[in-house]
């Protein structure tokens, strides 16, 4: 590999059986890997995390060595098989900064806790390189990155402790009004 990442001219050189030589150059660039890194990792299997803007559930992705982004179409983002077309989860926020890319991803929900492959690839139009001409057409490797992303079933939790001194029967301290034998209100 080349190291470090820019633009380099690379030479060909042929022998014809007839005898003489021939030299072609030509230009060519290089780049440091794209990666990928998660904030948080991991979401509910409702697909709920920690990261919550407007009221959605998110993951942060930033996506090194990567290539600006205009609008969230320049991007095709995937959580394991669930593609990510808007229906159960898209691409809320894009902010680039010099090298790479910060995405704010809505995570769909699952049927069940797995481990699955976050994984984002460029789609969209890059600049011509610094050696070539605008509307130029220039192949290049597809950006793209993969990141472990897990899902889990939260632990119950309990949302309500009250307690009677006093049982209204031997089936329920509480009746159906939700108050304790007598009338008294429940303590926590």
């Amino acid at each position: 590999p080349l190291s470090p990442a820019g633009s380099y001219t690379g030479i060909v050189r042929y022998t014809p059986a007839a005898g003489g030589e021939l030299v072609s150059t030509f230009n060519f660039d290089c780049g440091d890997a794209v990666s990928l890194s998660l904030a948080p990792s991991r979401a509910t299997i409702e697909g709920k995390t920690e990261l919550v803007l407007a009221q959605t559930s998110m993951t942060e992705a930033v996506l090194a060595n990567f290539p600006p982004v205009a609008t969230a179409a320049d991007l095709s983002v995937s959580f394991g098989s669930v593609l990510c077309d808007g229906s159960t989860c898209s691409v809320q926020r894009l902010d680039n900064f010099d090298g790479g890319v910060r995405a704010y991803i809505a995570v769909p929900p699952v049927t069940s806790a797995k481990t699955v492959k976050l994984d984002i690839s460029f789609q969209g139009t890059e600049s011509p390189p610094t050696w070539g001409v605008a509307g130029g057409v220039y192949p290049r490797t597809t950006k793209r990155a993969q990141a472990d992303f897990t899902y889990y079933v939260p632990s119950p939790e309990m949302l309500w402790n009250r307690f009677c001194l006093e049982c209204v029967s031997d089936t329920s301290c509480l009746d159906a009004s939700l108050q304790c034998a007598g009338g008294g209100t429940p303590r926590e």
